[in-house]
């Protein structure tokens, strides 16, 4: 027995050898290129390599994106490793059109900035290429369709109070305004133009909720009915000639509508 265990390691030596050679070229081989891959991020990190090299802006229509890469901060000297993203994102959201923006980064060197600009709510009446966005500021917008409702008198306090309100109305009402003008004693009051004809009174404050029930309103008013529609606490339609007749006469509030 013992005779026959020794032919067999010595068959098996051979093989046994081999596979050490083996393990040990594979060990190098880890090694190596581990070795590799170090030297590479080395070479990387502390050279050009590493920094941006070609930065892009989507969603834009109306800002400038030379504009946006400025306020990003992003050169050629910015590294890709250690740029924070959300700090760039925040500092482009600073631009007056942006509402908001994600920065991303797209292979080994280059920058995504992803915005998205403010809506335009309303156009301006006293410059054609001014419009109202929903952040209350008012900015020119060039090539911006002027198919919105059209602010008259307006002042900045004024303009920050219906950003708001035009952001949030209902869309059926909403592209049913024509025009809105401020009234001159500066209380608040406005008069709304429709494009169905009526005209509509009522007030800045709390104008989305209070317009959410002018379509039904209208649709019960006669086709050829004119007057004003009263869009306050307790909606009413006072007709042309009642206001006349009030006017000279003096008469009872006309009846709400229910």
């Amino acid at each position: 027995m013992a005779d026959k265990t020794v032919v067999d390691l010595d068959h098996k030596l051979p093989d046994l050898q081999k596979q050490r050679r083996q393990k040990k070229k594979r060990r190098l081989l880890v090694y190596v290129s581990l070795l590799l891959l170090f030297a590479a991020a080395v070479v990387y990190l502390e050279t050009s390599l590493s920094h941006v090299a070609s930065t892009s802006v989507s969603g834009l229509e109306h800002a400038d994106e030379e504009e946006i890469i400025s306020l990003a901060g992003i050169d050629a000297e910015t590294s890709m490793v250690t740029m924070q993203t959300d700090d760039i994102a925040d500092a482009v959201e600073e631009h007056a059109l942006i509402k908001e923006a994600s920065v991303s980064r797209s292979g080994f060197r280059s920058v995504l900035i992803d915005a998205v600009e403010y809506d335009a709510v309303a156009a301006v009446a006293e410059a054609d290429d001014m419009f109202l966005l929903e952040s209350g500021e008012v900015m020119p917008l060039s090539g911006e369709s002027r198919d919105l409702p059209v602010l008259e008198g307006f002042g900045e306090d004024a303009y920050a109070a219906a950003a708001p309100e035009l952001t949030s109305m209902d869309e059926p009402v909403f592209h049913r305004i024509s025009d809105i003008v401020y009234d001159a004693d500066g209380e608040g009051g406005i008069t709304l133009y429709m494009t169905d004809g009526y005209t509509v009174r009522s007030t800045l404050q709390d104008l989305a909720s209070r317009m959410s029930s002018y379509p039904s309103i209208a649709a019960r008013l006669e086709p050829d009915a004119e007057g004003t529609i009263h869009m306050r606490v307790n909606p009413y339609f006072e007709a042309a000639e009642d206001a006349d007749e009030e006017e000279m006469d003096g008469m009872e509030e006309p009846e709400a509508i229910e």
